[in-house]
């Protein structure tokens, strides 16, 4: 886990800016920084590199990596970068380290672009051919690892972060209004609906897909990796076994690693099946770090206690009585984060962040993704549901009007009879509660429809739009910033396919939701919490970020032009004096989010 960034330009980088560019690099990558520089009397290429070190320490393994024709910076991990090892040694190939690094550009080397299709791991990489001048740039599956990319006619720069490009443009970068109002309208859930970042002229590179830019700069995007749905039928018997071998082996082979691991903690099944399967199967020693919350809704302090008995070491941050440090956390984040803060989670992690890096631990493990893989949400209850008449299943019907009804704030949720497009895409980006708060409101964002199946089409979106990458960004930045590597093992493409052979019908069994996870995972976590029902998951409200009451709240939301024009500042003031409740509402953390992001760029 590294920063990288680089710069094809007819002009030549100075030494100052250089300098610059490398110290915002540093919490990235604070074991080691080098570059590289090539000419061929066209363009400048410019590599940049500053090391977390995880595998391999030692010095042999440092980038710029070169192979033959090859240079290549590299951030993440080639988790099955052993087996790919052995596989490029019967085609005689020697290694010389133990890295990943090493595994990767000579895989690319024998493969070309089709070793993508062999990784098993979280990426973003550039690679330079030295005798074509052909740069490919990629990311992973899923996007855990972020790459962001500006391209004119004599120039492409590429980074980790997007103030990297900042840096490299020398700060002469425009707000992008347009995608900053998709945000205010339409919540967290939009902005992965494109890969515009909030200025103009930078964008991320979308996951699953590689960037072919010729000697000339001309770019061809190509998609190496798909999610099919497999042809309907009855449930193979040993699918069940093969989830539970799956999640073990991607476990087993995310635990590789020559540094501390640390575990984030919940009150759910996916982050304790990790715990679980970690301690019980490999023998791992377990440091766990968590969130206990002083709000009633967002509790799942039982849960969490009940999962801590088998971790060695637990550290919590309360939230009671945090209020000072989760704001200063926001306030230090506005520093790094070069876009609206999207949830108030973010918070909470960067705050964790701040926790593991005390304790001098490099790498933090968490559920992510389990919930979308195995049909953790409501929504995805909700969805089966409205495929079936009462008469078919009354257990599944009294589950959600006796058990999960009480619990839903959502309107769009409550009765699962009535669902189409239009309430998914309403129920998704809040419209009815954000008409209230915004002028001449519309939504912005329309869902992907990958698949007629409503229900798989849900679970694609979440994986793929609307909710991991949104906690992968803020993950990875938030983390990054404590030179912290996170990885998610259930983010993995072997338990996609697997995940989405279940049929609607097995993943809900007897009042659960998620059943097949529940199942597989009954001998690793405790009983209470596979036999918990309620979805809650880490949160907080505004109140804990700063104090809306203040006449500096409404006073510094409205320096901004652009948030005179869109907020409805009357309705603003009168839910913040008159309604404490809607304080927990998405709109109102994004006016302020927003207002921050405008604050310190405009």
């Amino acid at each position: 886990m590294c920063g990288i960034s680089g710069i094809i330009t007819k002009k030549k980088i100075q030494d100052k800016k250089i300098k610059q560019l490398l110290l915002l690099m540093k919490n990235r990558g604070p074991n080691g920084q080098r570059f590289i520089h090539i000419n061929n009397n066209k363009f400048n290429y410019y590599f940049f590199f500053s090391r977390l070190s995880i595998l391999d320490l030692n010095d042999r393994s440092m980038q710029p990596f070169k192979f033959k024709n090859f240079i290549l910076v590299f951030n993440g991990e080639i988790y099955n970068y052993l087996e790919l090892k052995k596989e490029l040694e019967t085609y005689n190939y020697n290694f010389h380290t133990g890295s990943d690094t090493e595994v990767l550009i000579k895989a690319w080397d024998k493969w070309g672009k089709d070793c993508l299709k062999k990784l098993d791991g979280m990426w973003s990489f550039a690679i330079l051919n030295t005798k074509t001048f052909e740069t490919y740039i990629s990311r992973d599956i899923f996007g855990e690892k972020p790459l962001y990319y500006s391209l004119s006619r004599n120039e492409l720069i590429f980074g980790s972060q997007v103030n990297y490009i900042a840096c490299l443009k020398n700060n002469k970068i425009k707000i992008n209004y347009k995608k900053l109002k998709k945000f205010l309208f339409d919540g967290y859930k939009s902005i992965n609906y494109d890969y515009d970042s909030y200025f103009v002229d930078i964008k991320k590179v979308p996951q699953s897909t590689y960037i072919k830019f010729n000697h000339d700069l001309r770019p061809l995007a190509q998609k190496y990796y798909e999610i099919k749905l497999q042809n309907k039928g009855r449930l193979k018997t040993n699918l069940l076994d093969e989830i539970k071998e799956e999640v073990k082996n991607s476990i087993k082979i995310r635990l590789r690693s020559d540094v501390k691991k640390s575990f984030l903690l919940s009150g759910g099944i996916d982050s304790n099946a990790l715990i679980g399967i970690s301690k019980k199967v490999f023998k791992e020693k377990i440091n766990s770090y968590s969130i206990l919350s002083s709000s009633k809704f967002h509790s799942e302090n039982y849960f969490i206690k009940k999962g801590s008995r088998i971790c060695d070491k637990v550290k919590y941050i309360d939230l009671e009585n945090k209020t000072a440090l989760l704001r200063n956390n926001f306030l230090k984040m506005q520093e790094f984060h070069f876009s609206p803060t999207p949830t108030l989670t973010s918070v909470l992690a960067f705050s964790l962040g701040k926790l593991i890096k005390k304790d001098n631990f490099k790498i933090t493990y968490s559920g992510l993704g389990g919930d979308e893989m195995f049909t953790g949400y409501y929504i995805h209850y909700k969805l089966f549901l409205n495929n079936l008449k009462k008469k078919e299943n009354k257990v599944l019907f009294n589950s959600w009007e006796n058990t999960i009804l009480p619990n839903l704030k959502n309107p769009y949720l409550r009765d699962p009879r009535t669902i189409n497009s239009n309430t998914l895409n309403k129920y998704a980006f809040n419209t009815e509660i954000s008409k209230r708060f915004f002028y001449n409101h519309k939504n912005l964002t329309k869902r992907t429809v990958k698949f007629k199946d409503k229900l798989k089409n849900d679970q694609f979106v979440g994986l793929f739009n609307e909710i991991v990458p949104v906690i992968l960004d803020q993950d990875d930045i938030n983390f990054m910033y404590h030179s912290i590597e996170n990885r998610s093992p259930f983010l993995s493409k072997k338990i996609l396919e697997l995940a989405f052979k279940i049929p609607n019908n097995l993943n809900f069994k007897d009042g659960f939701a998620k059943f097949p996870l529940r199942q597989t995972m009954k001998q690793y976590v405790n009983k209470e919490i596979i036999n918990n029902k309620k979805k809650i998951g880490f949160n907080t409200t505004i109140n804990n970020i700063t104090n809306t009451k203040s006449d500096s709240f409404i006073k510094n939301i409205f320096k901004s032009e652009f948030l005179k024009k869109y907020v409805n500042k009357d309705y603003l003031k009168d839910q913040i004096s008159n309604d404490q409740t809607l304080l927990n509402s998405q709109q109102v953390f994004n006016i302020f989010s927003t207002s921050s992001f405008l604050n310190k760029f405009e």
